[in-house]
């Protein structure tokens, strides 16, 4: 059933209830109470069935939304830990930018430092040249003694050399500087990668938890329907129940005086039955009397037990063919299995007349006649043993 029909079964109690509440209990009679209240009755069980289907809606709703906004807080958890390494990176780069900038400015400080050691060379390579051009007798002559020569000649040469290794060795350092930058680089450019990968997977992410959103929504929308469905239908079971407590009422109050203080028994003298399952409280409510097998179904029929009003006259699951008769003074007798019925509700009957064929309808196993019997008690009114007011018919 979808909602327009359960909005169209609201409508139609409402009507009804409405048409019943003007004119009043007391301007119907007997048969017009005990219509509508079979009316009501016949309504109330449909909409018990429309609430049932709701309330499964209802469920599966509840859990498509639990699971949606399970699937939102995961991804939240995933998206925050994306965002964590985004930022691991960024500290990275950061980081990776700074000692490359550095190993930069140690490059451009040894090559300072080699241009300034390249220049003094050259200035010692000239000195050294000069001092080669000149003669031997000017370097001889030049000199003071043979220790002063060697001297001069020791120097040098000392210094060429000293020049040459400190050339080295900034070269040897500018090579491992620059090594050591392109390393930086080769990371930082890794970590810029890294760092666009994950920025593309947020991005995904972020278009897959908008959806995730807008079906959540959507979800809570359709929760949001079979709630309100369900509480309209409570709210109808409600009025239902309240008018047809009403309509027992005005039903018990037009059959009051009518039981004349005795019962019969419920089927014939000539084929009284016999007991198959007797009255036990709270299990087994009621008599079971059977009729002699198969060969007797729909032939043998039921009576009843004094005058009253039928009250209910219909075929139910379990009851299978019921009749059901008010004696008034709170008695009230059940009828049920019935093969047919033999009378119709309204109408008044009495004590020992045919209401029905006893039969095999309903949760039954043979035909039988199965009698429940409500009595006034201090309780009010209860199920009681049939057997403390019917006459022993053997």
């Amino acid at each position: 059933m979808n909602q327009k029909r359960l909005l169209s079964l609201f409508l139609c109690m409402t009507v009804l209830m409405s048409s019943l509440l003007i004119f009043g209990a007391d301007a119907t009679t007997l048969q017009e109470d005990v219509a509508a209240k079979n009316q009501l009755e016949s309504q109330l069980k449909a909409l018990e069935e429309e609430r049932k289907q709701i309330a499964d809606r209802l469920a599966a709703a509840r859990a498509d939304e639990a699971k949606a906004q399970e699937e939102i807080n995961l991804l939240y958890d995933e998206i925050s830990t994306y965002q964590q390494q985004l930022e691991t990176q960024s500290a990275l780069i950061a980081e990776y930018t700074a000692l490359a900038q550095t190993k930069e400015k140690e490059i451009n400080t040894l090559n300072d430092q080699m241009n300034r050691n390249y220049d003094l060379f050259k200035e010692r390579l000239i000195f050294a040249q000069e001092s080669g051009s000149m003669s031997y007798i000017d370097f001889v002559l030049g000199s003071s003694d043979l220790s002063d020569i060697i001297s001069r000649s020791e120097v040098i040469s000392d210094m060429l050399e000293y020049d040459r290794k400190i050339i080295e060795s900034l070269l040897s350092n500018k090579k491992s500087v620059e090594k050591a930058k392109q390393e930086i680089e080769i990371a930082l450019a890794t970590c810029e990668t890294k760092q666009a990968e994950y920025q593309e997977t947020l991005k995904i992410m972020d278009e897959k938890r908008a959806e995730l959103a807008k079906r959540l929504e959507e979800l809570k929308d359709n929760r949001e329907v079979q709630e309100t469905a369900m509480n309209r239908a409570n709210a109808t079971k409600k009025e239902i129940e309240d008018r047809i407590d009403k309509l027992v009422q005005s039903i018990n109050s037009k059959t009051q005086g009518t039981y004349n203080g005795s019962f019969c028994w419920p089927l014939p003298a000539t084929n009284p039955g016999y007991f198959s399952r007797g009255f036990v409280k709270g299990y087994h409510t009621g008599l079971d009397i059977h009729v002699g097998g198969w060969v007797n179904n729909g032939k043998v029929p039921a009576l009843a037990i004094a005058a009253g009003t039928v009250i209910t006259c219909g075929s139910f699951w379990d009851w299978g063919n019921l009749v059901v008769v008010d004696h008034g003074g709170g008695f009230v007798s059940y009828y049920a299995h019935l093969d047919s019925f033999s009378v119709s509700y309204g109408q008044h009957v009495s004590q020992g007349q045919q209401v029905g064929k006893i039969g095999s309808t309903g949760d039954s196993t043979g035909p039988h006649l199965h009698l429940t019997l409500y009595a006034p008690t201090e309780n009010g009114k209860e199920r009681v043993d049939p057997m403390k007011y019917l006459p022993n018919p053997w």
